[in-house]
C-alpha cells in the first residue's frame, strides 16, 4: 500500500518510505512524509555509492514508469516493489540499484556503523 498526500503526490507506505529509480537516478518524496532515520541512511548510502538522489514530488505515474521501486524500513532494509495496482514493475523485483543499496545497508549494520555494541 502506498499513500498519497493531500495533493495526490506519492508520500510513503505504512511504516516505510518509498524510493523510485528512473534512468539510474533515485527519486524520493520531499513532502508529506516521515523523514525517518532509515530513509536518511539510504540517501546517504546512495551518495557514498555515487548514485544521484532527488527529493521531489512523485506522481502515481512515476511508479508505473519506474525502472525500480523499493521501500525502506529499519528491520527490512530495502524491499522491492514488484507490482503497482496489479501491474508488474519494470524490474519485477529487486533491481541492481535496490540490491546494491540493500547490500550496503546490511554491511553497514553488520559493521556496527551508527550502532552501539552491547556486551553481555
Amino acid at each position: 500500500m502506498i499513500w498519497l498526500d493531500h495533493s495526490g503526490h506519492v508520500a510513503e507506505g505504512p511504516a516505510s518510505n518509498i524510493f523510485v529509480i528512473k534512468g539510474g537516478v533515485i527519486h524520493t518524496p520531499s513532502q508529506g512524509i516521515l523523514r525517518g532515520i532509515t530513509r536518511q541512511t539510504f540517501i546517504e548510502l546512495a551518495h557514498r555509492a555515487d548514485i544521484e538522489v532527488w527529493e521531489c514530488n512523485l506522481s502515481p505515474f512515476d511508479l508505473f514508469s519506474a525502472d525500480e521501486i523499493f521501500t525502506t524500513s529499519t528491520a527490512g532494509g530495502a524491499l522491492a516493489i514488484r507490482e503497482v495496482s496489479g501491474r508488474p514493475t519494470a524490474s519485477n523485483g529487486p533491481g541492481p540499484i535496490t540490491r546494491k543499496l540493500d547490500d550496503l545497508y546490511w554491511k553497514m549494520r553488520e559493521d556496527g556503523e551508527y550502532g552501539t555494541k552491547i556486551f553481555g
